[in-house]
């Protein structure tokens, strides 16, 4: 495959990734599935497409690849906060309460570290998931 992503900066590829993930926050799962992958085989670890591609996964019940994904973007050590929370969901929807336990204990660390450059969305649904987990 050609790196056309290489031609790019990395604002643009910055760029790409938003308007896929826009396309996933509007349900456009086509045109966000087709960003997502172009950007994880031409940019890797350089936007979270990976993990994009887990939560679009998820979204449509293909939670064993969903975990796939999610495990392979934490693998490369980028973008591990998404990763680990996406990995949560997932292991959430496949009932596996002990591991998604096991991934949101240590991130608490991680969120309460990155307290001020995060969401206040991100730390909400963490401790949703927690309360799941405790449920």
């Amino acid at each position: 495959m050609t790196d056309y992503m290489g031609a790019y900066s990395s604002e643009v590829v910055a760029g790409i990734y938003e308007l896929g993930r826009m396309y996933f926050d509007m349900g456009y799962s086509g045109p966000a599935e087709r960003i997502f992958t172009g950007l994880a085989s031409s940019a890797p670890g350089q936007t979270p497409a990976l993990v994009g591609l887990g939560l679009l996964r998820l979204e449509q019940g293909r939670v064993e690849d969903a975990v796939a994904l999610l495990g392979r973007e934490l693998e490369t050590g980028n973008f591990h906060v998404e990763a680990k929370m996406g990995l949560a969901a997932a292991c959430l929807a496949r009932g596996d309460m002990a591991k998604a336990k096991s991934i949101l204990v240590p991130l608490a660390a991680d969120l309460e570290g990155l307290r001020g450059a995060i969401s206040p969305a991100v730390r909400d649904l963490w401790e949703a998931m927690a309360l799941r987990c405790d449920a």
